[in-house]
């Protein structure tokens, strides 16, 4: 009969797995197991920590599963174990720490390490065998279909299913709604413009009142008395000249204080043929201007 650490055995690393395996445990128990079909001896392995502690379910008729209880760890679970034991000759114990190796030989039992229960378990003795991982093989079998990268499918599957996938309605799709574009508003017809009507010569020409109007706003009328004044005393001296006696002198303009408006410019001077220096006045309106002066003129003699 074999007394065992889980945990020391596991942790060989000689049994295909390791402490980090979330299943070690169950793992070991399976191989336990097989070993004692196999050999006909009764065995109970203790496991550090187990929650809640005591006797696992997995513990058959020849193999006790124990988990030790916090704090106990499996060491001290199983130095109780050796010292409760009746006939401790047929006992083995299978640990490496030391305090269990010497309880056992206190109390005359035989200790064994367990990198060499492991060998005991795989030589042909104990009939474990360790199942090697295989590598991956690509399979080009021709009935395995999804074996290969590029699998074989015969003719007339794929004919049965473009036949059944032909056979399905397809999706109708919602039509998209086009935007809603507002016309443009028209711009309303505008008029034509009309021609403009042909003016003549004579409706050109300013109006004579238009222009005495403007004379008499733009003439000075002091300097127009005083051209009077002028005129008569050359008036006077002519008829002394002649022996005749002199109209009365009439009082000249007094000139006004501050500074006077200017005399108003010459008018430009007027060949023989009647028209101007100035080129750019027409003849008509240069001629319309002296017949309208010459008119004053004279009225103003006949006066």
């Amino acid at each position: 009969m074999y007394l065992i650490d889980g945990h020391n055995l596991i942790g060989t690393g000689m049994l295909g797995f390791n402490l980090d395996d979330p299943n070690d445990e169950m793992k070991l128990t399976l191989m336990l197991k097989q070993f004692s079909a196999r050999t006909g001896d009764k065995i109970t392995v203790i496991f550090d920590h187990g929650l809640p502690g005591g006797l696992s379910h997995a513990s058959t008729s020849s193999v006790t599963v124990i988990f030790a209880s916090q704090p106990n760890i499996a060491d001290k679970v199983m130095i109780g174990a050796i010292r409760s034991t009746k006939d401790p000759t047929r006992w083995i114990v299978v640990s490496n720490d030391t305090a269990v190796r010497d309880e056992a030989i206190a109390h005359r039992m035989k200790p064994m390490r367990t990198h060499d229960f492991a060998a005991l378990m795989l030589s042909p003795e104990g009939g474990i065998k360790l199942n090697p991982a295989k590598p991956r093989v690509r399979r080009t079998d021709p009935d395995d279909y999804g074996a290969s990268h590029n699998p074989y499918v015969p003719k007339k599957d794929i004919e049965h299913w473009e036949n059944e996938f032909a056979k399905a309605p397809k999706p109708r799709r919602a039509p998209i709604p086009l935007p809603r574009i507002s016309p443009e508003p028209e711009e309303e017809a505008k008029p034509a413009p009309t021609a403009a009507k042909p003016v003549k010569a004579e409706d050109a020409l300013p109006h004579p009142g238009d222009v005495a109007g403007w004379l008499s706003v733009f003439c000075d009328p002091v300097e127009e008395k005083r051209q009077a004044a002028a005129a008569a005393r050359a008036a006077r001296e002519a008829e002394k000249s002649k022996g005749r006696p002199a109209p009365a002198a009439q009082d000249e303009p007094r000139q006004p204080e501050g500074p006077t408006r200017p005399a108003p410019k010459a008018l430009p001077a007027i060949d023989k043929r009647g028209t101007s220096a100035n080129p750019d006045i027409p003849k008509e309106e240069l001629d319309y201007f002296l017949r309208l002066f010459t008119e004053d003129e004279k009225k103003g003699r006949k006066k």
